[in-house]
């Protein structure tokens, strides 16, 4: 015999009740109307499939935008690069493994990070206009990887090679696994926000750093260092002839080349050592003022807001 009595289940984050996030729970029948201020990023309490009223006009706007900025794949034309690209004489063969190397290894990519939209984040998003344009923002990922199948198509290039490359060539592996690896949270079934450290948790992963600012910027900077290092001397190098006058004329260039160093003598150390300071500096403050909130929020019994704790 059916059971026509009906049963409501509520999620609850603490001690207070929360909407079903994916918009396909049991309807609340004679529920009050949603109100602005329940519209959070996420752990709201509003229901998600209420567009109107706006509380993130930003996001509307950009969802807009992006449909303004339309176009596919199909609509560029080819020709020229067809006509390159079976030429003998037009491409080099390391010029063609170079375009085939960076066609590989955005191929899929852009599969991986529709994957992330629609599997992962837009599921623990509960604010309509923010899901609105990932929505909008997962088709352009569609259209990304509809460019790489054109590409592929119109220059005759071997699909299996191109798509697979991501599995094949070392390099780009590690570089698939490494973004997997900081979006491994979202990806969990079980994962849930409403609490600090999930909230934070989330956020990290959205940006692929998995650390905190601090350790970010100085672990960037050690990345950098011999790459910059190189660049900037031979810039320098490369420019000394310049300063020094030499040659017919050299007098006229010699205070711009003198100039160049000087800016890259000052520029380098600051890229090195400045900028990865100061942003330690504010990334230290901010998740002083974001455990500050936190703890104020469960004080006051409210949910804490991911904006802030972010």
């Amino acid at each position: 015999m059916l059971d026509w009595s009906e049963t409501k289940t509520e999620i609850r984050v603490g001690d207070h009740p929360v909407a079903d996030a994916t918009g396909l729970g049991e309807i609340e029948r004679g529920a009050a109307r949603v109100s602005v201020s329940d519209k959070r990023m996420i752990n709201a309490r509003a229901d998600v499939n209420q567009l109107l009223p706006l509380k993130y006009r930003w996001a509307w706007e950009k969802y807009l935008a992006a449909c303004n900025n339309h176009w596919m794949p199909i609509e560029i034309s080819m020709q020229a690069d067809i006509a390159l690209w079976k030429s003998r004489d037009g491409l080099s063969e390391d010029e063609r493994r170079m375009i085939k190397r960076n066609l590989g290894f955005f191929a899929t990519s852009e599969s991986l990070v529709a994957n992330n939209i629609v599997l992962a984040i837009f599921r623990h998003l509960t604010n309509p206009e923010c899901r609105q344009y990932l929505l909008r923002q997962a088709f352009e990922e569609a259209v990304h990887t509809h460019t790489f199948q054109y590409i592929c198509e119109s220059l005759g290039l071997d699909e299996g090679e191109l798509f697979n490359m991501y599995r094949e060539i070392p390099s780009i592996t590690d570089k698939a696994a490494w973004a997997l690896q900081y979006t491994q949270s979202l990806d969990d079934p079980t994962f849930t926000t409403g609490t600090f450290e999930a909230d934070q948790s989330f956020v990290r992963d959205l940006i692929a750093l998995g650390h905190d600012p601090e350790h970010a910027a100085y672990e960037a900077a050690a990345t950098r260092l011999r790459p910059v290092l190189m660049t900037a001397s031979a810039m320098v190098l490369g420019i000394i002839p310049m300063s020094l006058g030499l040659g017919e004329g050299g007098e006229q260039n010699a205070p711009l080349g003198r100039a160049v160093i000087g800016g890259l003598l000052f520029g380098t150390p600051a890229t090195l050592v400045v900028v990865p300071s100061i942003l330690a500096v504010l990334g230290r403050r901010q998740k002083r003022k974001a455990v500050a909130h936190s703890t104020s929020s469960h004080a006051s019994g409210s949910l804490p807001d991911p904006e802030v704790a972010a």
